[in-house]
């Protein structure tokens, strides 16, 4: 459902992960508020061993963005199969 760059955050020098979701999942305003309270529930999660952590959500481009942390592996679907 969305685009994941990977993203060096200077000022705490770590990689992290950058999502947004692609254009047709924002085609509505509904769907963008969707996006956006999914992503702020994310981050109110904290810390857990099993989940990786989102720090923040922010608007790039006009397009709302969730910053988490980054994990080396691959993606999920990698993992799954």
């Amino acid at each position: 459902m969305g685009i994941v760059y990977l993203a060096r955050h200077l000022a705490w020098d770590m990689d992290l992960a950058v999502k947004h979701p692609r254009p047709e999942f924002l085609q509505s305003g509904k769907q963008r508020r969707d996006f956006e309270k999914e992503c702020e529930t994310w981050s109110r999660l904290g810390l857990h061993p099993y989940l990786a952590t989102c720090f923040y959500t922010r608007e790039i481009g006009n397009v709302p963005c969730v910053v988490a942390e980054y994990v080396e592996g691959g993606s999920l679907r990698d993992w799954i199969d």
